[in-house]
This record gives structure tokens, C-alpha cells and sequence, in this order.
């Protein structure tokens, strides 16, 4: 457990500098967004991995509507330094995790699991309070861990503190990466008089 914990703070403080890289270079980096809305191999680090680096359609007609009267590149490079603000090296993450090879683990969760912020179709915020400390095991020698904490100042805000990797019960399927895990949201917006 103890190397796990050193091993998952080296790798947090290298995503930590990716993640200063990634914001302060991001108005250079979306310079190399291609007409398919992708940055190039090489700079795997700053996309994410399952949405263009010009974020998805609901960013770009949401959060950043204002890009859609640009000209095509202008507009790329625009919503390019805004995803990248929005997920900051999302790929180091990524790279930084481990594949579900098998089936061949041990899992373990205490706490409640079911801690989790989220909107359902309706908009409405749901706020799930507490803690969790998730373990996996895979191959008898491969420890793992994610620890979350999230607990609301106010009926508007909360805050959540996540390390580890992600290891929900969906990330845990065969194939999928479980990735770094470094949130610490001081802020987050619950507004709508939720639950």
C-alpha cells in the first residue's frame, strides 16, 4: 500500500506540472488542433481521449456559443484553449493509469460508494455527502487505491477532494483505463435548491 501511495504522489506531481504546462500553453498548443478537431500524436497529454480537442457538442453550443459565428479555424483554435481549460491534461491522466487486462482482482470499498455530485436529465443537482476509500488488487502484487471526500458548504456549493485512480465498479471493466485521480474542488456550483 505504502509504495502504491508514493507511486501514485510521484505520478500527481509530474500531472500537477502538465497540468500548469497545459493552461499556460494553452493558446499555443490549440495551434496544433487539425481540421479534424485533434492535436497530433504527440501531444496525447493535453487530449482527451474520448472527445475532439475542441470538447463535445454540448461545450461548444453551452459553454461557448459565441465560437459558432467564427470562421472554422478561428473557432477551433477558441474552443481548443477552452477544453483545454475546462480538462487540463486529461491524456497525462490517462497515461498516467492502468488498463483492466482480466478479471483477476480483488476489490474492496468502504465508506459509502455512492458519494458522487451530479445533474440527471432534468438539470436538477443531486449531492451525495460523504466518503470513500475504494482497493483493487489485480494479479495478487498490483495495489491501487482511490480515496473521495464530498461534502457541501452550502446549499449552492460543495467542495470534493478525490486521490488515486479511478476505481469505480464501471471503471473497473476489462479494457478500460482507470485513470490518475487528482481532483481537489474547493467550488463546486450545486445551485437549484437540490437535494
Amino acid at each position: 500500500m505504502i509504495t502504491s501511495i508514493i507511486k501514485w504522489a510521484a505520478l500527481a506531481l509530474l500531472g500537477l506540472m502538465a497540468v500548469v504546462v497545459n493552461v499556460l500553453m494553452s493558446p499555443l498548443i490549440a495551434l496544433f488542433i487539425g481540421r479534424d478537431g485533434y492535436l497530433p500524436g504527440w501531444l496525447t497529454w493535453f487530449q482527451t481521449h474520448d472527445n475532439p480537442a475542441i470538447g463535445d457538442k454540448a461545450f461548444q453550443s453551452n459553454q461557448m456559443p459565441w465560437t459558432l459565428v467564427l470562421p472554422g479555424w478561428l473557432a477551433r483554435y477558441f474552443l481548443g484553449i477552452g477544453w483545454a481549460l475546462r480538462n487540463p491534461a486529461y491524456g497525462y491522466d490517462r497515461w498516467a493509469g492502468f488498463e483492466v487486462k482480466n478479471d483477476n482482482r480483488l476489490y474492496a470499498a468502504s465508506g459509502n460508494e455512492g458519494v458522487d455530485i451530479y445533474r440527471d436529465a432534468q438539470g436538477k443537482c443531486h449531492v451525495v455527502e460523504g466518503w470513500c476509500l475504494r482497493e483493487v488488487i489485480i494479479d495478487c502484487d498490483k495495489y491501487y487505491f482511490q480515496f473521495t471526500v464530498l461534502r457541501r458548504w452550502s446549499t449552492s456549493r460543495a467542495w470534493r477532494v478525490s486521490i488515486g485512480w479511478t476505481l469505480s465498479k464501471w471503471e473497473l471493466r476489462r479494457g478500460n483505463v482507470c485513470r490518475l485521480n487528482t481532483t481537489i474542488n474547493p467550488w463546486m456550483d450545486c445551485r437549484d435548491g437540490t437535494t
